[in-house]
């Protein structure tokens, strides 16, 4: 394993354990949380001082596959995991996505066999979707707006400097509900889309509203927008009227493909 990234206070324990490769970090899973034809993720419980942890690996066992993403990492270029470990160092400085503890690659004839990703677990912490499929219903009107309120804001200092997410899906979002205070982490940024980037910041935002449509209001749907904006008290602006048109416009590109990844949990409309 070729360590591009051990952060600082466990590279001594990482070498004592011969962490030298996927094997030895596989041995501590105890759980595989998601497993795609490229794509594995699997909830590690490593002996301390290593914390508990997430490895993410990206493999391309095929020669198809290695040559498929030549451009995209396999040979030049920033691979999807090295996108997530960009992103998510810089979010982690800014206390909005977990720490990385550690980031390598396999290569095989210069091209990308595999990369792994290890980040530390958040305590305590559920998916998005999760918590709304459980925990929504329970809440209080209050809560609720508190929840909205604090979605919004994380999600406004996330966007900070035209960042776009592209990942921003309700499963890739972490809540931490701790004494009636909601806090959040983002996890998989693997990609930032230029595209949205430049001509709509707002991108992270109808990915956010296609399931909310099912489970919020209109009148708390707007509440959050203002509050992403700061004008919670305030009428809205004809830009800002502009910017809800397009989040719409966007929404309704996208809502075929994220209804289908949480058809599971939505009601029937």
């Amino acid at each position: 394993m070729n360590y591009c990234f051990v952060a600082e206070e466990f590279k001594e324990v990482i070498t004592n354990l011969e962490l030298d490769n996927l094997e030895c970090w596989v041995n501590f899973s105890v759980q595989t949380v998601s497993n795609g034809r490229t794509t594995q993720l699997c909830r590690l419980k490593p002996p301390a001082p290593l914390p508990g942890c997430y490895a993410k690996v990206y493999q391309y066992p095929r020669w198809s596959d290695r040559i498929r993403i030549m451009f995209r990492g396999g040979l030049v270029g920033t691979s999807r995991a090295g996108a997530e470990f960009r992103n998510l160092k810089k979010l982690n400085k800014r206390g909005l996505a977990p720490r990385v503890i550690a980031f390598g690659h396999q290569r095989s004839w210069r091209l990308l066999h595999l990369s792994l990703l290890v980040t530390e677990e958040v305590k305590g912490a559920v998916p998005l979707d999760q918590f709304v499929a459980d925990s929504l219903s329970s809440l209080t009107q209050r809560k609720r707006k508190k929840l909205l309120s604090a979605l919004a804001e994380f999600t406004r200092k996330m966007n900070a400097g035209r960042y776009v997410n592209g990942q921003y899906h309700w499963r890739n979002i972490l809540v931490l509900n701790r004494d009636d205070e909601f806090a959040f982490q983002v996890i998989d940024p693997s990609s930032s889309r230029w595209r949205y980037r430049w001509f709509c910041s707002l991108y992270d935002l109808a990915t956010l509203d296609v399931c909310a449509a099912y489970f919020f209001t209109r009148t708390e749907r707007l509440r959050f927008f203002k509050s992403y904006q700061c004008t919670v008290n305030k009428p809205l602006t004809r830009r800002q009227k502009k910017q809800v048109r397009k989040i719409a416009a966007l929404r309704d590109k996208i809502a075929e493909s994220e209804i289908i990844r949480y058809r599971f949990m939505l009601p029937s409309p």
